[in-house]
């Protein structure tokens, strides 16, 4: 009686392929004949990258351009994991880029100078326009003691009165006007209101 080897032969065969790593062998019919190929083993890189983009794909935008740059994701383009509208200034399709990062920021207006403060008067003779503006005047202090203040025509040396009053109490105003001099005597210091 005799005895066909050839299975034994091909069950060894395929025993020491996946032994020896999984290369692609091909499996041998009783006539030996290649019946199918088996394939060979995907290789290590190619599936670490399928894996990272599997992960990438599912990455949320970034919420600000510093967390994509810490991760070392930039410049972000339309499509790439993490990219967002948000973060697109420009709207380019480029995201987090150096140029687009700062929004233009709105003119800075300089700021208003202190206001200077009202014009005083204090006792004497003062001519208008040229010591003390035009305008309306009003004492501080009340009156509270004698007080005596003149609206005279400028040039006339006191001597063309146009108005005075020598009050006692409360607070007086005075309107002045160019060409005129103003003289104040004990009536304190008057402050310019308009």
């Amino acid at each position: 009686m005799r005895h066909n080897k050839t299975p034994w032969l091909i069950g060894g065969v395929l025993l020491l392929a996946l032994c020896c790593g999984g290369f692609g062998v091909a499996a041998l019919s009783s006539d030996d004949n290649p019946v199918s190929q088996q394939p060979a083993a995907a290789e290590p890189a190619a599936s670490a990258k399928a894996a990272e983009d599997v992960v990438a794909t599912s990455r949320a935008p970034f919420g600000t351009c510093a967390e994509a740059e810490s991760a070392g994701a930039l410049p972000l383009r339309v499509g790439d994991p993490g990219y967002s509208r948000a973060l697109d200034l420009d709207e380019d399709g480029q995201a987090c880029v150096a140029a687009t990062q700062a929004p233009a920021l709105p003119p800075v207006k300089p700021a208003k100078p202190a206001p200077k403060p009202a014009p005083t008067i204090e006792d004497g003779i003062w001519t208008v326009g040229e010591d003390i503006p035009a305008g309306t005047y009003k004492v501080t202090e009340p009156i509270s003691g004698s007080c005596y203040w003149a609206i005279l025509k400028s040039g006339t040396n006191g001597s063309d009165i146009i108005e005075n009053d020598l009050p006692s109490g409360g607070l007086p105003r005075v309107t002045i006007n160019r060409g005129q001099d103003f003289k104040t005597n004990g009536c304190g210091t008057w402050k310019k209101v308009g």
